[in-house]
């Protein structure tokens, strides 16, 4: 979750190798999400940038350089992910309502996205600052979410691998 662009990237790779990635993204954020198609790939973007894979393992033994992924190298870096999801919600809550099945669907697995990552942004915030029990309570608060909404996106995450790929991250 929320977007399934790698695998539709595979597959145009199969059959036409031609493509550029910047085609095929553009073509799958169309596809998926209807008109406001820019937002949701500007949106996801941010988001990207907000959860820098090594601070995320906790694997960062040197800090950024200038041109790095700098929005994640103060723990403030995770608070910005608050931020962006409230600020892009009302966006989220206008396109839910998209009279194309599809480009509805896309909009509702990322407004599912937008919840999990508030509290799961507040989770490796307070493990950065070494808060391990507040850290601890910010996932079950996404473990517990996740489970509650496994009906509604099980086709698209698999939440038992979810839970248990990152548990471990919060265990004391």
């Amino acid at each position: 979750m929320p977007t399934g662009l790698m695998m539709f990237a595979m597959a145009q790779a199969l059959w036409d190798r031609s493509r550029t990635y910047g085609a095929v993204e553009e073509d799958y954020f169309r596809s998926a999400f209807g008109p406001d198609w820019p937002k949701a790939r500007g949106y996801l973007s941010e988001l990207s940038e907000a959860f820098d894979p090594e601070r995320i393992r906790g694997d960062r033994t040197r800090p950024l350089s200038a041109g790095q992924n700098v929005h994640c190298d103060t723990p403030s870096g995770f608070e910005r992910v608050a931020e962006l999801i409230e600020s892009f919600a009302p966006v989220i809550a206008q396109n839910e309502a998209l009279s194309t099945p599809a480009w509805a669907a896309s909009w509702r697995y990322l407004r599912h996205h937008a919840d999990l990552c508030g509290p799961l942004a507040q989770a490796y915030a307070a493990r950065e600052q070494g808060d391990t029990d507040e850290a601890r309570r910010h996932w079950q608060t996404v473990e517990q979410l996740a489970w509650e909404r496994e009906p509604d996106v099980h086709s698209v995450l698999d939440v038992y691998l979810f839970a248990n790929t990152l548990a471990p991250r919060f265990a004391s």
